[in-house]
């Protein structure tokens, strides 16, 4: 856990991973629990108005989702489809330390 001395000399010197690379090892890695266990298709179940056929995103250093038109419940949907669990984080919040 000691720091490298130069630290940017340490990361020039990492070369940079092709794009098959990168698909290759991230389908080497276990998979991430994310979410809460309702789909799309539950939260449309549960009542309002149903969810557009197409929902438009763009792919580029982040996942954008264009939420104009969409429901406030598939809009809350896909903010918890996006998030990872953080029980510490939670538990903390919940008494009230800093987070």
């Amino acid at each position: 856990m000691a720091p490298w001395p130069d630290q940017w000399a340490f990361l020039s010197s990492i070369a940079r991973m092709t794009p098959d690379a990168v698909v290759s090892l991230a389908e080497t890695l276990r998979p991430v629990d994310t979410g809460p266990a309702l789909s799309l298709a539950d939260l449309a179940a549960a009542g309002g108005p149903p969810p557009p056929a197409v929902v438009r995103a763009r792919l580029g250093s982040e996942l954008s989702i264009e939420s104009a038109g969409l429901p406030p419940a598939v809009i809350a949907g896909l903010k918890h489809l996006g998030s990872i669990a953080n029980p510490e984080f939670y538990e903390k919040q919940r008494m009230r330390f800093s987070t």
